[in-house]
């Protein structure tokens, strides 16, 4: 279970950096402009 448990963490850790770099490109805030390479 323990496998499962680690599993399910990455895909919710993938799933919000995926959510907010879309959310960067759909609406830039002026202070993360800078960080438009990463």
């Amino acid at each position: 279970m323990d496998g499962l448990i680690i599993i399910i963490i990455i895909i919710v850790i993938f799933l919000v950096k995926s959510f907010k770099y879309f959310s960067n490109r759909v609406s830039p805030s002026e202070k993360k402009d800078d960080r438009k390479g990463n």
